[in-house]
């Protein structure tokens, strides 16, 4: 897969946060596709028991 380039000195901050939210909301369509590292069970659960 290639390499998208965009002129990201070019947009806002907003803009640009904009886009990333895009991202992460079509990532979500695919959460069965990716599987978070063991570590990262362990931290949710850690911060479970300091509340």
């Amino acid at each position: 897969m290639d390499k998208i380039k965009l002129p990201l000195s070019e947009f806002t901050v907003a803009q640009k946060l904009g886009i990333m939210e895009d991202i992460w909301t079509d990532l979500a369509n695919y959460e069965d596709r990716f599987q978070s590292p063991a570590w990262h069970q362990a931290v949710i659960e850690d911060r479970e028991r300091l509340n």
